[in-house]
């Protein structure tokens, strides 16, 4: 009976999350959609080409914020699949969806489901954005930076050509004053999106996400060595894709399904040789031995329970998590 009247109350709940979903994605599209029309406004014969490329900008921007809005970040259920009940019962689980806990998931509370190499939850999407999406997330950003600084480009040197009477075109005596505004909010933007770009794009070179930079636990050797991060080129790559013709076109080609990734182990031996996949004459066997995320359960991991563990440190040398009392003694 309970469960019977709770019914109406999700029903409420789900409309109103999709009701603020496509507010926010109306209001994104109007802002974008409203700047390209006082663009119309600005002299495009100042610079034919920065028109070109600043018309192409919003064209991508506009393409890349609906990639983001309806891709969706990846679960375990979405690689699993009908694969769910051969996996073995002990593996480690959510404990609220109960779907395996792959290293780097992380359980989304907003969206009720354990999202694959999760990144944050975006207000502006109102889902998350994971290993599926992370891409068309930091080009949108790019896009919307580059199309930002054109913009303010244009709105100078029609404020300029105006204002030096060298524009005989421009009769309207309240147009100025809408490129004033045109160029405050632009540049604005520029600013704020840059600062978000090149944090992501650190977060990228750097293999790690905000919600792991979040943790104690991974600030630590974020900076200097974590297990996920192989080098600058191989983390840039397993977002962005191999193809460097496709890295800033908006097209989903990042590597692996988002349940595993390659560890940067070093070798007690001799403590300078990493461990790579394509490096290794046994990099399939190596490949199951250190990303098999079966057999992660103690590695490093994204969890909100590894979050609240303080007591215990990641140690890059060993590759292996060790309590903070051992190490004392």
């Amino acid at each position: 009976m309970a469960k019977l009247l709770m019914l109406p109350i999700r029903g409420l709940f789900w409309l109103m999350k999709a009701a603020v979903h496509h507010f926010m994605l109306l209001v994104a599209i109007s802002i974008m959609t409203g700047a390209q029309i006082v663009n119309a406004t600005l002299r495009h014969d100042v610079s034919r080409f920065i028109y070109v490329l600043q018309f192409s900008m919003y064209v991508l921007s506009v393409l890349t914020y609906n990639l983001v809005n309806f891709t969706h970040p990846g679960t375990p259920k979405s690689v699993l699949g009908y694969r769910e009940h051969l996996m073995p019962k002990n593996v480690r689980r959510c404990q609220k969806c109960q779907y395996v806990k792959y290293s780097r998931t992380h359980h989304c509370s907003q969206c009720r489901s354990c999202i694959l190499r999760m990144d944050h939850h975006c207000i502006w999407f109102q889902h998350c954005i994971g290993f599926r999406n992370q891409k068309f997330f930091f080009l949108l950003l790019v896009y919307l930076s580059m199309y930002a600084m054109f913009t303010a480009y244009m709105c100078i040197k029609s404020l300029h050509l105006y204002l030096s009477g060298l524009d005989e075109n421009t009769r309207l005596s309240w147009l100025p004053v809408l490129w004033i505004g045109q160029l405050i909010f632009s540049f604005s933007m520029f600013v704020i999106l840059s600062v978000f770009s090149v944090y992501h794009a650190s977060l990228i070179l750097r293999n790690i996400t905000t919600l792991e930079t979040l943790s104690a636990s991974w600030s630590r050797y974020s900076s200097t060595t974590q297990p996920f991060n192989v080098g600058w080129l191989a983390n840039w790559k397993q977002i962005m894709g191999p193809s460097v013709f496709l890295w800033f076109l908006p097209y989903l080609n990042s590597m692996g399904d988002g349940t595993e990734f390659p560890l940067n182990m070093e070798r007690l031996e001799n403590g300078d040789r990493m461990y790579e996949w394509a490096d290794e004459p046994n990099s399939s066997s190596m490949r199951q031995q250190y990303t098999d995320p079966l057999r992660l359960q103690e590695q490093w991991s994204s969890d909100e329970e590894q979050y609240a563990m303080r007591n215990r440190q990641w140690n890059p040398h060993t590759g292996q998590y060790e309590w903070i009392d051992d190490l004392l003694v």
